[in-house]
């Protein structure tokens, strides 16, 4: 029973009206073979993702959906730095994140959109250009093997959604980097633990 994880209950309970549906995704590789979702390529890194992959869901309520990705290469840049936010406040990490970000569409639907992480199950959002959207989630029980359970759930996506960022302060930093050619621009991506 998927109920029976703490973490499944607290997601399922989550879930708006309780609409959602077990579903076993898995991935399409070379020559149409299936496998699992573990999008790792271990002929060259264990931690190094493959460019492109294309991961099947079967549904009862939407059907057959055929997600066609490519690996997000702009996440992380080279400059990037990282700080780890946990409850005695934020440190330095220095471990190498995996890039196992992704986006691209649904097979057919050009005006689709998917936007998933496939570093521990599939996590993210498949908006339809018809303006229906589901949530795909992992449950904490099984392996990345091809029978790993997961949820997919209907829920909202705003189309509206913005970045939490202004872009004033940023061109400022920009203009000013130029004229004094000393500011140095950095990204950093935070990452919360419980």
């Amino acid at each position: 029973d998927v109920r029976q994880s703490s973490a499944n209950k607290a997601f399922i309970a989550s879930i708006p009206g309780g609409d959602y549906e077990v579903v076993h995704p898995f991935q399409i590789r070379d020559k149409n073979e299936r496998i699992g979702i573990d999008t790792r390529n271990y002929f060259l890194k264990a931690a190094e993702h493959y460019q492109h992959v294309t991961i099947v869901i079967r549904s009862n309520a939407v059907g057959r959906i055929k997600l066609v990705l490519e690996r997000n290469n702009f996440i992380f840049l080279n400059r990037t730095s990282f700080r780890k936010l946990d409850s005695s406040g934020e440190h330095g990490f220095s471990q190498r994140v995996e890039n196992c970000y992704y986006q691209g569409t649904v097979a057919g639907d050009s005006s689709s959109f998917v936007a998933l992480s496939s570093c521990n199950g599939l996590r993210g959002i498949i908006a339809f250009s018809n303006g229906s959207t589901y949530g795909v989630w992992p449950l904490d029980i099984g392996d990345r093997g091809r029978r790993h359970p997961h949820i997919l759930y209907k829920t909202h996506w705003n189309h509206e959604a913005r970045c939490g960022a202004a872009m004033a302060p940023i061109e400022h930093a920009i203009r000013r980097r130029v004229r004094l050619q000393r500011t140095q621009l950095k990204d950093r991506v935070f990452l919360a633990s419980k």
